[in-house]
């Protein structure tokens, strides 16, 4: 006699959820099941995966922090087996408290994950994969202090604290194999946020840190990073190439009190990208262009002589912000060329094959005297009185530190300082409390855009 038997769909669905809520419970009462932790694992398979480890921060969080009304309540109680599935398909849907919960969850739960991922490498392929998602669907400008009791959290952006988030993974899992951590993370990382990068400046600048933060803090190791990006981006994205590379000089200007390490290689590289970059249709790019040389200016000045014809054709550019960047270049040539200090190398100074090369100044007191004119030239014809606003402010809070060495500035800076707005001289005429007083360094957005840079929001003097 045959017995046939059918199972109702339904019924499994039923069972599954009332298992998912037992496990719920358990988890408010602060119970994990035998194995330690939250996520499903091979019971035949003594070692704890990634996947194992996430899934216990993602679903503990969220069984924890997710209230019964919330109307992802049923959603998640359905995926509570695959925790980790559930929480990147329906990242949109899920509260910004609740995430901004699991990340900084992850935060204090980074030695869990290090501790995986160091020992099977191919597991730093399922974190990038995670962490690029949540990069990619979150809003950066979106903020949250958690879904902690009382109002009394500090909001924060939740994007900066995911990039937080991954930048503490990438340093302690370099620390424990600095090579593979740089091999995998140039190979299966660096493509999806080069494109996440791309589609918002937003977010390019808060993710710059994070191409150097999987890579040892040396000369080569960065060089590897910048060439990888350039065979990337270089010819299908040049502007944004730029401004990557411009944001990336921002962590490599000083190290070890040297700029650049003292590495003529790397200045070589961020000098040709903003040797081109000048060159480029977008004012946006050519302003990046002229920040990195401003930025390379106390590294070496006389590569930048031969570009001169053609920085001083873009005083007549309509951009604030290009005519910004032209009075910092020209501030920061002049610095240079008025340091008796590091007046002159001998250019045929002979150097040892086998030593890095080194960057020094190479120009003589004839060079200077021939090139502070045209450096001042261009700061005349653009920090004038009908200049825009925002490029007055550049150059009153810039130009500050060397009018002494050029008195004929003074009646143009004293003209344009007490006829702009009150709140605009109070900045500049602060002075800082003293040398150790961060507040001189301190930079705010001049104007709201997301591919506009910040400037030092005090008088440099």
């Amino acid at each position: 006699m045959d017995i046939q038997t059918s199972v109702n769909p339904n019924d499994i669905k039923q069972v599954q959820v009332k298992t998912a809520n037992k496990q719920i419970r358990g988890l408010r009462q602060g119970k994990k099941d035998g194995k330690g932790g939250f996520g499903a694992t091979d019971d035949d398979n003594d070692e704890i995966t990634f996947d194992y480890v996430l899934s216990d921060i993602v679903g503990s969080t969220l069984a924890n922090k997710m209230g019964k009304n919330d109307p992802e309540y049923k959603n998640f109680k359905e995926s509570f087996d695959q925790v980790t599935t559930y929480f990147t398909e329906r990242y949109g849907y899920i509260s910004d408290e609740l995430i901004h919960d699991v990340f900084t969850e992850i935060i204090a739960r980074a030695a869990d994950i290090v501790g995986v991922v160091s020992k099977n490498m191919m597991d730093f392929c399922d974190l990038a994969e995670f962490f690029c998602s949540a990069l990619r669907m979150t809003n950066p400008l979106v903020t949250s202090a958690g879904s902690g009791e009382g109002d009394n959290g500090e909001e924060t952006p939740i994007f900066k604290l995911i990039v937080e988030a991954f930048t503490k993974l990438g340093n302690l899992i370099l620390n424990e194999d600095p090579q593979q951590t740089e091999l995998f993370f140039l190979e299966y990382a660096l493509d999806d946020l080069l494109d996440i990068m791309g589609e918002n400046d937003f977010k390019r600048t808060q993710l710059s840190l994070v191409l150097y933060a999987f890579s040892p803090n040396t000369s080569n190791a960065r060089l590897r990073v910048l060439r990888r990006v350039k065979s990337k981006i270089g010819t299908t994205h040049k502007d944004q190439f730029v401004a990557v590379v411009n944001d990336l000089l921002e962590f490599d200007e000083i190290a070890d009190q040297q700029y650049l390490w003292g590495s003529a290689d790397m200045y070589d590289f961020y000098f040709e990208v903003a040797k081109k970059g000048l060159y480029y249709t977008s004012p946006v790019t050519r302003t990046k262009a002229l920040s990195i040389l401003s930025q390379l200016a106390p590294c070496s000045i006389k590569p930048m002589f031969e570009l001169l014809p053609s920085i001083k054709k873009m005083v007549q550019v309509p951009c604030w912000e290009l005519q910004g960047q032209l009075l910092i270049l020209s501030n920061c040539a002049l610095q240079e060329l008025c340091n008796e200090k590091t007046k002159l190398a001998a250019e045929g100074d002979p150097e040892d094959a086998g030593e890095l090369r080194q960057i020094h100044q190479t120009y003589s007191e004839d060079e200077a005297q021939q090139k502070i004119p045209e450096f001042l030239d261009i700061i005349d014809q653009v920090f004038t009185p009908d200049c825009p606003k925002a490029t007055q402010k550049i150059g009153l809070t810039y130009l500050a530190s060397i009018i002494k060495s050029f008195p004929d500035l003074c009646d143009r800076y004293l003209e344009i300082l007490l006829n702009v707005a009150a709140e605009i001289r109070a900045d500049i005429l602060q002075v800082p409390a003293g040398e150790g007083d961060g507040q001189q360094y301190q930079k705010q957005d001049y104007v709201a855009g997301s591919s506009a840079g910040k400037y030092l929001a005090f008088s440099s003097y």
